[in-house]
């Protein structure tokens, strides 16, 4: 839920984490502390490289 996130001024990043059995596309939100915008979308970076990037065709 991007409110709170938005609501306690933090930066936010939505990462594409694979499909579900039923091939509907999964996400992540990674929540980094104040100031921190860097570290979420390096934390992003990090789970993209684990799961690899999502292609929907």
């Amino acid at each position: 839920m991007s409110g709170l996130a938005t609501v306690a001024d933090l930066p936010a990043v939505a990462v594409p984490a694979g499909l579900t059995t039923a091939n509907l596309p999964v996400g992540v939100q990674v929540v980094a502390p104040y100031l921190e915008d860097r570290t979420a979308i390096d934390i992003g970076r990090h789970i993209e490289r684990v799961v690899g990037r999502l292609t929907l065709i």
